[in-house]
């Protein structure tokens, strides 16, 4: 938690005062830098996510390889492969994360066959336990960079969206603040039933996929309306219509977090009924530290931020088949009397 609190803080101290003691922070940004400090910090450890030179190449990072995997569903395989070679020589950021990831390793690998373990493992502290035995550093190297770069890809849209219901449905400030209050910190934030509803209820109304589970048919397959896919060619079921759908969820278009609480289900399901992280036999496993973050950022922002995200601002924005948060989106922030702030 005081990740977050130093990075909203720091992200408010460094706009100008607006009316009243609030001030505007781009929303797209703020939660990009909270998902990268937090993500550093379980997967490297702590010292690196209080790194400022380390956390500014990272975020770097992360945005050219976002940039550079959009391009490459675009351009022709060879040319996103000379592409991609420039982009990297000339940022130099993939090579220095790089290295620091591949030293880490090295020397946790030499503390692992001495048997000394970790006060507080990390993500890599594990994998060194449980990988198989054959493995050897380049393969514990692409396993953390896969997982470096898949948690900052999604992680930051769907907390974004989180944040911006939050800003809009205020009603229920109150209600998620008293379920906080009677919350430990340290304690599963599983205990925060209503927050989870509410998280559940944004990404179903905020779907920034609108489809999931893609498959590639092997040979021609015909469904029995008599639509045939043919061989080769892809296919996804319709997430974004199914949330949509009157017969699944009564009065679709209207936000009501409360749906999730009677029907039981929360944010990390995997179910037909919810499908939004894939199908039951392959699931996305960072499921559960999305919303884990997602659900940490919400109550740090409800326990010490009057926060609100203003009318009449630019609120989504498509992209292919995605809809993400708008980059000029900004949330309002005042602090609160008598926190820590």
């Amino acid at each position: 938690m005081q990740v977050i609190r130093e990075e909203v803080l720091n992200a408010f101290e460094r706009e100008v005062d607006g009316h009243d003691g609030y001030r505007e922070v781009h929303l797209g940004d703020l939660v990009e830098l909270v998902n990268a400090r937090l993500n550093t910090m379980w997967t490297l450890g702590d010292e690196f996510a209080h790194d400022c030179d380390f956390m500014k190449k990272a975020v770097a990072y992360s945005k050219e390889a976002k940039i550079i995997s959009e391009l490459a569903k675009l351009l022709p395989s060879f040319i996103i492969g000379v592409l991609g070679l420039a982009f990297k020589r000339i940022s130099g950021n993939e090579r220095y994360i790089q290295n620091v990831m591949l030293q880490l390793i090295q020397t946790k690998q030499h503390h692992t066959e001495k048997n000394t373990p970790s006060e507080t493992p990390t993500i890599l502290d594990v994998l060194l336990q449980r990988a198989p035995s054959h493995w050897e550093t380049i393969d514990f190297l692409r396993e953390m960079n896969v997982t470096w770069n898949t948690t900052n890809f999604v992680t930051p849209v769907l907390i974004a969206g989180v944040i911006q219901d939050l800003g809009r449905h205020q009603t229920y400030h109150p209600a998620l603040l008293q379920e906080a209050s009677c919350w430990d910190h340290t304690q599963s934030t599983d205990r925060l039933r209503l927050l989870d509803a509410f998280i559940t209820e944004s990404m179903r109304t905020q779907c920034f996929s609108s489809t999931r589970i893609h498959r590639i048919a092997l040979c021609d397959f015909t469904f029995f309306d008599g639509y045939t896919v043919a061989t080769g060619h892809t296919v996804g079921f319709n997430i974004r219509k199914h949330f949509n759908d009157e017969a699944h969820y009564p009065s679709a278009t209207t936000f009501v977090a409360e749906r999730h609480l009677e029907a039981l289900v929360q944010a990390t399901d995997v179910s037909v009924k919810w499908p939004f992280w894939g199908s039951q036999r392959l699931p996305c496993p960072g499921r559960f530290y999305a919303v884990h973050v997602a659900k940490l950022l919400s109550v740090s922002l409800l326990e010490n931020w009057v926060f609100e995200i203003r009318t009449g601002q630019p609120q989504s924005m498509l992209y292919r088949e995605y809809s993400i948060p708008h980059p000029r989106l900004k949330l309002r922030l005042k602090r609160k009397v008598n926190t820590y702030l």
